[in-house]
């Protein structure tokens, strides 16, 4: 079950050896040198063991290069918890200045009147974060 190998040519190597080399990513490169192991002969047991993950990633490492090559250990675009409170919404960013200026001493007044009037489901703390990012 875990003695599945990556067999790279002359090419790849190169290119898998500089990015180990060069890239600024610890993921990527992390990445890189487990599917060089791989070609080296360490089957996906030793490498799961080596750096200490489920050999199921490493599987999903090596379909991944088998797929899109290197472009594959990128980290997607729109990855992560998505933020409450859009600041392209400009009606929403509009309300809440206006309303922090009228209570900019009592956050919770604030929340509970964007509350009832957008239907949202505000905190103090979301709507600190939002300011802090703004």
């Amino acid at each position: 079950m875990g003695y599945r190998y990556i067999n790279l040519t002359c090419s790849e190597i190169e290119i898998l050896e500089e990015a180990s080399k060069t890239s600024n990513k610890q993921h990527i490169r992390r990445k890189c040198d487990t599917i060089l192991l791989s070609d080296r002969g360490y089957d996906i047991i030793s490498l799961s063991n080596l750096y200490q993950v489920r050999p199921h990633t490493i599987r999903a490492w090596m379909n991944k290069w088998l797929s899109d090559g290197i472009n594959g250990f990128c980290i997607a675009i729109g990855r992560g918890r998505k933020a409450d409170i859009d600041s392209s919404n400009t009606t929403l960013v509009d309300a809440i200045k206006s309303s922090i200026a009228l209570n900019a001493q009592n956050l919770n007044t604030v929340c509970q009147e964007l509350n009832q009037s957008n239907g949202m489901n505000l905190t103090k703390g979301k709507l600190i974060r939002f300011l802090k990012k703004s």
